[in-house]
């Protein structure tokens, strides 16, 4: 559409009109943008943040490149088999389907191997063109922006804004507060200058509308925390396998997990005058049925993070009698050397008396000369 249409109420007097949020949905091309340049745009606006634009990574950029050249040709198969080159590596055969005419079926063969290993790919097999096809398209990869990419940044971007899922049936559809308004409309310009749309339609402070948002919110929170319940519950029936034991660090990610949810029912009872009174009864009944796991209270389960300290405990305990044993022994064996050496004084020092009479008995005695008082006649 080329002409500009212009509605009855001016963007003035639109902006005036009490909203509650907007609803948003997108389109998002396939036009071609680098890295660098989606970086440049994302911190014109002055209030997004270009880290949290999700990073090519060498090992995602191969996965992309096989799943390019499966792509290519419906008659090659790739599929990824086991590596004992061990972690960090990945290795994929290729298969290429053929028509067997005479039996009226489809003979497979495998031509060539692919491996990826400390960010460098090599080809083993009859395909010489592969790895050259391979690099071209991780290399693209690398350093242009996918669709793929865009719609998780987006995605990630409406997240942070507390957004609620406003259509069940095909999704693709977003309330998002009022009160992210200004960085809703700094994303809008990024994704322009990207190419594509993001779309955003007033939802003005109506009661139908309070209303329509308060049952979007109930929904989307009440999806969530069924969805963290059900990981709690496969968590502790794997628990219950391996007698009992379970990864603290595991419970603890998903009360962080309520906690933001908690948080997020917090923005719409400010936003829209309502309390989620049953999700947040729900939350403090899990949060309290976690918190006897951590603390011990349900001995059913022990987390191994529990274990492995009293395991530290008693070790740093033992190394402590040990060390007080060493210390002990240490001071025994001083005030041994202490009562020798003294002894050995002694007796040397007996000894030393000894001698010193020996010699002075030995010493020969010296005669006094007598004064001659008659005189010589």
């Amino acid at each position: 559409m080329t002409t500009e249409l212009t509605g009855l109420i001016n963007p003035t007097d639109a902006d005036n009109i009490p909203k509650i949020g907007f609803l948003v949905w997108s389109e998002i091309s396939d036009d071609v943008v680098t890295y660098s340049d989606l970086k440049s745009h994302v911190n014109a606006t002055g209030i997004l943040n270009a880290d949290f634009i999700p990073e090519p990574t060498p090992s995602k950029a191969y996965h992309h490149a096989v799943n390019a050249f499966r792509l290519s040709d419906y008659r090659t198969l790739v599929r990824k088999v086991k590596n004992a080159s061990g972690s960090g590596t990945h290795r994929h055969q290729v298969t290429v389907e053929s028509e067997v005419s005479d039996e009226r079926s489809l003979a497979y063969s495998a031509t060539a191997w692919t491996n990826f290993k400390d960010g460098e790919v090599t080809v083993e097999g009859d395909d010489s063109r592969l790895k050259m096809k391979l690099q071209t398209w991780m290399d693209d990869y690398i350093k242009h922006v996918k669709r793929e990419v865009l719609q998780a940044y987006l995605g990630y971007e409406l997240n942070r804004y507390q957004s609620v899922v406003a259509r069940k049936q095909g999704g693709g559809l977003t309330f998002v507060p009022v009160t992210h308004q200004e960085s809703l409309e700094a994303l809008q310009t990024v994704f322009e200058k990207c190419g594509s749309t993001i779309y955003t339609m007033p939802v003005f402070d109506t009661t139908t509308w309070r209303n329509n948002a308060a049952g979007f919110v109930e929904d989307d929170l009440l999806v969530e925390f069924n969805k963290i319940n059900r990981e709690i519950d496969l968590l502790l029936e794997e628990a219950r396998a391996d007698g009992g034991a379970i990864k603290s660090f595991k419970l603890d990610t998903r009360m962080k997990r309520f906690a933001e949810l908690r948080d997020k029912a917090q923005v719409y009872e400010d936003l829209l005058s309502f309390k989620a009174e049953d999700i947040r009864a729900g939350i403090a009944k899990t949060e309290q049925r976690i918190n006897n796991i951590l603390t011990g209270a349900n001995s059913n389960y022990s987390t191994v993070d529990r274990v492995v300290d009293q395991r530290k405990a008693t070790a740093v305990e033992n190394s402590k009698k040990r060390a007080a044993k060493r210390a002990e022994k240490r001071e025994a064996d001083k005030a041994e050397a202490k009562r020798a050496r003294a002894d050995r004084e002694a007796v040397e020092s007996k000894l030393k008396a000894a001698k010193s009479e020996a010699v002075a008995a030995a010493k020969p005695v010296e005669k006094k000369a007598t004064k001659n008082l008659n005189a010589p006649f």
